[in-house]
């Protein structure tokens, strides 16, 4: 059986989706770094699914969004995937990952 190895990352999240990680792993009764990595297959599976790995675009409001960094530790090969996929989106990778985790949270109302 192959090893998954896991890498930390620092990421840069809107305060609101931070809160709603922090929310939803105490919820679940998980870490956030593994919450947030469920979360991210979740939205790799989507993407294999449809074939659509342009996220989830939230309205702009006038508002610049607060950021907080924060630090998880998440499966190497995860990782590589939303980098491709942010890459092929033309996007920085912490956006991406940001409008990633929102669309699954949307899609999970």
């Amino acid at each position: 059986m192959e090893r998954r190895y896991k890498m930390s990352k620092g990421f840069t999240l809107d305060l609101e989706l931070a809160a709603r990680l922090k929310e939803g792993a105490a919820d679940s009764g998980r870490s956030i770094s593994r919450y947030t990595e469920m979360l991210l297959s979740r939205w790799i599976k989507e993407v294999e699914a449809t074939g659509n790995a342009s996220p989830y675009v939230k309205p702009q409001s006038e508002e610049v969004p607060e950021k907080q960094r924060i630090g998880l530790t998440i499966r190497r090969d995860i990782l590589k995937q939303l980098e491709a996929f942010a890459e092929a989106d033309f996007r920085p990778f912490s956006e991406y990952v940001n409008l990633a985790l929102w669309r699954v949270l949307e899609m999970e109302k």
